[in-house]
């Protein structure tokens, strides 16, 4: 039987798929409940709502101090999700010039009433989309389609070859686990969209790959791979 659809929904599916990726991985906490009410756009209740159904379902598992982490002895079951169908379908507007260049992207709010879900899960699809690097968010502004050449293209391509530098010179060797998006963004002073958009560069790449918890390793002979092109 379906449950009735609360604010927590979106980010119940968000950090599910995340949790899945290896985005959020195993042996780190999750962000504090603070942190994620200000990511997702949502009263600190409705994280502590989303957490208890993680818990309740055997995704996350509380650990030391009371901090809660994403539960490694089982995997997470793979749940198609709305977020991630509307991030999609708003992907290809975006593509095709709905919003254009330099726009800004419907609210939460809009979105919400567009598609008739809850504004939980509308900021997780803004979340997703700045996740892709389709939109950018500029602090007190909202988020916008990127415009001209593409500054998030651009400071991804250069966080990416960073990596590749990196990578090739061996300071970051073969095998090496690589941080998340999230404290990639932090150590890099850029957004989450960006990380995630330059780690996905180098996986497509053959660079990286992806180890037995779905995070991003560096992939063996890499660093010669990297080397031959140069």
């Amino acid at each position: 039987m379906g449950r009735p659809a609360t604010a927590s929904t979106g980010v119940v599916d968000d950090l599910k798929r995340r949790i899945e990726s290896g985005a959020l991985p195993a042996e780190r906490p999750l962000p504090s409940e603070v942190a994620l009410a200000e990511e997702y756009g949502v009263a600190r209740k409705t994280i502590q709502r989303a957490l208890a159904s993680l818990e309740q379902a055997n995704v996350i598992e509380v650990g030391k101090a009371g901090r809660k982490f994403p539960k490694s002895s089982q995997p997470v079951e793979r749940v198609a999700s709305r977020t991630e169908e509307l991030a999609a379908l708003l992907s290809r507007e975006i593509s095709a010039g709905d919003p254009p260049a330099g726009a800004r992207v419907a609210s939460a709010v809009r979105l919400a009433e567009r598609f008739q879900i809850t504004r939980g899960t509308a900021q997780a699809v803004l979340v997703e989309l700045e996740r892709r690097g389709v939109v950018v968010s500029v602090k007190g502004r909202g988020r916008f389609v990127p415009a001209g050449d593409e500054p998030v293209t651009t400071k991804a391509a250069q966080l990416a070859e960073a990596m590749r530098q990196s990578i090739a010179s061996g300071e970051t060797p073969a095998g090496a686990a690589m941080p998340g998006e999230r404290d990639l963004a932090a150590e890099h002073k850029v957004s989450r969209g960006v990380a995630g958009r330059a780690l996905k560069m180098l996986e497509d790449e053959g660079l990286l790959q992806r180890g037995p918890r779905s995070e991003r390793v560096v992939a063996e002979a890499a660093a010669s791979h990297s080397l031959s092109q140069r």
